[in-house]
């Protein structure tokens, strides 16, 4: 039922978005989208779990609770995702720069606001998806700013605009000029590649490759619409057909109708399924720049009510200040002198990668004091001496209290002591940060069972299973206890 109120909405509304694009860019253009946004999405998750479960040996970095559809080792709900929220971004760009004739149809302008829509949308769904368990991320870091959400899931959605949309405009509308339409196509291998390694690229620049990516890739699009515009040949639309004949105003309100129907659902989810009013904090961002693309306004009256809801809002709602910031900025640049330009171009570039460095090497320092400090714990247990290993997971957890090894460490500490209901309390806190793991829910049952709370245990072995049908232990478990699975 739960999958059924994400899949069934997003599959009509792409449907929806399919025939907004005949109407509004033709036939090949249409096919050439959502066409190759599918065959991107197998692709990007075939590969992503190749890298973490078979080149790391680890588990793909998201699950999907009840998987619809999918090639090999990708899903369906996933390339959902991405295509509707790409085009989404698309539509929106498209709107927004159209009350700026001097960067309308901006290839650069347009990748940007794109990636900015799919990150604001990104926090709403996932902070859905993990509250009702559409999806959860296996990464065992959760933010300390964002509600459930890991940074990782915000960069993922981020990344698509940069590694499937620009090269799609790219080579849709310029694949005669030159060579740099096709080195675009360059963008997502290498996103991929810098996967490969999770190493610290040095002492001095204590950041992985993926994570410096990452951060390319976000100076890119806040900085590429600075540039001297690279402006789209208009798109043409079908002049025949039912699809043709369709009035004018089709071409406006069935991206607002659509933006609509998603927030609609996600808080429906977030307000009578899962219940929790918090997750509206989500939904600001989004919701915030649908105002800005559909209400006209100057930007310092945008400006000025982010400022506001920030303030009052506290730091869930710092992004709106972002949101409203880079659309101003975007939309201002025009009229900035050439040598303006020139020092935004490089002087912000200077201004944010500094803080972002020092923020790397001072997270660095914790992480090895972390790490140091589990392995201390670790040796502690193994000679015998519990009580100080677990007073060493107590600082490791002070540390880094977003991180899930110290937890799932500790509780097997509490299980040596016989001191179960300590195990217990652990067990439900990794689950707070890991709500979707079949390992902590059967681990949870374990020390449900080893206090006589025998029908606790079950429910938590079945509820394993219900996270992953095919997890063995669970299901092993249950059989020796002369029980079924389901």
């Amino acid at each position: 039922m739960r999958t059924a109120l994400l899949f069934i909405p997003s599959a009509l509304v792409v449907l929806a978005m399919i025939l907004h694009s005949l109407k509004v860019r033709g036939r090949r253009e249409t096919l050439l989208f959502f066409l190759f946004g599918f065959v991107f999405g197998v692709l990007r998750g075939n590969i992503i779990w190749w890298i973490t479960t078979v080149h790391f040996g680890g588990r793909f970095p998201y699950v999907f609770t009840n998987k619809v559809f999918g090639v090999l080792h990708d899903s369906l709900q996933a390339d959902i995702g991405w295509i509707l929220t790409v085009y989404l971004g698309w539509c929106f760009a498209e709107r927004l720069l159209a009350r700026t004739p001097e960067r309308a149809r901006s290839l650069f302008h347009t990748v940007s606001l794109a990636a900015l829509f799919a990150t604001a949308l990104s926090y709403a769904v996932e902070s859905s998806a993990i509250a009702l368990g559409w999806w959860n991320w296996n990464l065992g870091v959760k933010s300390r700013f964002l509600i459930d959400v890991p940074i990782a899931g915000i960069a993922a959605w981020f990344s698509v605009p940069i590694d499937f949309f620009l090269p799609f405009l790219a080579l849709a509308r310029f694949v005669r000029r030159g060579v740099w339409p096709w080195a675009t196509l360059a963008i997502f291998p290498l996103h991929m590649l810098v996967h490969l390694s999770n190493e610290r690229l040095s002492a001095s620049v204590p950041i992985t490759p993926f994570n410096l990516f990452y951060w390319i890739a976000a100076l890119f699009a806040l900085l590429a619409p600075l540039r001297r515009p690279v402006v789209l040949p208009p798109s043409i639309g079908l002049r025949s057909g039912w699809i043709a004949r369709l009035p004018t105003w089709v071409s406006t309100a069935v991206p607002a109708l659509a933006i609509a129907v998603v927030l609609g659902v996600l808080l429906i989810a977030d307000l009578l399924v899962a219940r929790d009013p918090r997750l509206l904090y989500s939904l600001a961002p989004v919701s915030f720049l649908t105002a800005m693309v559909y209400l006209p306004a100057p930007g310092w009256v945008w400006l000025g009510l982010a400022t506001l809801a920030a303030v009052i809002g506290g730091k869930l709602l710092w992004p709106l200040l972002l949101v409203a910031g880079l659309i101003v900025l975007w939309r201002a640049e025009w009229r900035f002198p050439a040598f303006a330009r020139r020092l935004l171009i490089i002087g912000l570039p200077i201004a944010l990668t500094v803080p972002f460095w020092l923020d790397a090497r001072a997270r660095d320092q914790v992480d090895r004091q972390y790490g140091d400090t589990c392995s201390r714990a670790l040796a502690a247990a193994k000679r015998g001496d519990l009580p100080g290993s677990v007073r060493l997971y107590d600082q490791a957890i002070a540390l880094r209290p977003h991180i899930v090894r110290a937890y799932e460490e500790q509780a097997q500490v509490f299980v040596h002591q016989q001191d179960y209901q300590r195990a217990e309390s652990t067990y439900r806190r990794l689950l707070e940060l890991r709500p979707i793991s079949p390992e902590l829910m059967t681990n949870l049952g374990n020390v449900l069972y080893l206090q006589g709370r025998q029908e606790e245990a079950i429910e938590a072995y079945r509820t394993a299973l219900r996270f992953d049908p095919a997890y063995v232990t669970a299901r092993e478990t249950l059989r020796r206890l002369g029980l079924p699975a389901g």
